[in-house]
């Protein structure tokens, strides 16, 4: 009895914040998208492809966040497993549309500048997700640690879907990248200062900085020379040979912040 009543008392100390966070991510990251939502036959099948994946993503990692609220760490694990084989499409499809993006548009004879931006934040979302998540995993016996690295995992992907809420409704930069990533930042760094341990304040601060950083790398790095001639380079390769001289959307968009 005595041990009953102490998994109950452990359940009802579990925070719902996490699945707050992964619901809002849903709700805001859906609307964001909506346009893309609402006229797939406009779009090729990559972006239908890559649409899916981050859209399972999230769900995955909203069902892990209930699941963990919930106590029932079991089925947790499981769908941790899951999610572990699921970064590979993540990572593969996530790079193929930075990649589609600056190609395309070079083939349509729009500005290769803006859409390098694009280029440069799909390699930064690669790392920035990548060694979230490795480390979250690695440290998934620590709670405090592998609890504040996959909640980062997660915002470090979700930069695109503020960038859509300017495009698509013309929404200032400040809100939109306020909402998704950093509310999400935010509601966690409060958690942890609240409830977290000193270990967890201390890491959920450096990856605040560290997707931040990843943001300015996006916009300011996207036009460093040394990247101009990488995407140039990589353009001559030609990975995608299918994508003629027409395209979608504003192939001529300004740089953001300009």
């Amino acid at each position: 009895m005595g041990g009953e009543d102490k998994d109950l008392k452990k359940k009802r100390t579990r925070s719902p914040v996490f699945v707050g966070i992964g619901a809002f991510t849903l709700a805001i990251g859906t609307f964001a998208f909506w346009p893309f939502i609402t006229n797939l036959d406009h779009y090729p099948s990559l972006v239908h492809i890559h649409g899916a994946v981050m859209g399972m993503w999230i769900l995955l990692f909203l069902g892990q966040v209930y699941f963990a609220w919930r106590g029932q760490i079991g089925t947790h694990i499981m769908m941790g497993k899951a999610a572990v084989w699921f970064t590979i499409p993540v990572f593969v499809f996530g790079l193929a549309m930075g990649y589609h993006k600056v190609a395309r548009i070079a083939k349509a004879g729009g500005r290769v500048d803006s859409a390098r931006v694009h280029y440069m934040g799909s390699f930064v979302h690669f790392i920035q997700f990548g060694l979230c998540f490795f480390f979250g995993y690695m440290n998934r016996k620590s709670k405090d640690l592998h609890r504040v690295l996959m909640v980062y995992a997660n915002a470090s992907l979700l930069p695109p879907a503020g960038g859509r809420l300017i495009t698509n409704y013309n929404w200032s930069a400040p809100l939109s990248l306020g909402l998704l990533p950093f509310s999400t930042m935010v509601a966690a760094l409060v958690y942890e200062c609240m409830k977290g341990t000193w270990r967890s304040v201390v890491l959920s601060v450096a990856l605040f900085a560290f997707v931040m950083l990843g943001l300015f790398v996006e916009l300011e790095g996207s036009q460093w020379q040394w990247f101009a001639g990488f995407t140039e380079m990589t353009l001559k390769w030609n990975l995608m040979p299918w994508l003629g001289d027409t395209t979608y959307g504003n192939i001529n968009e300004d740089l953001p912040g300009v």
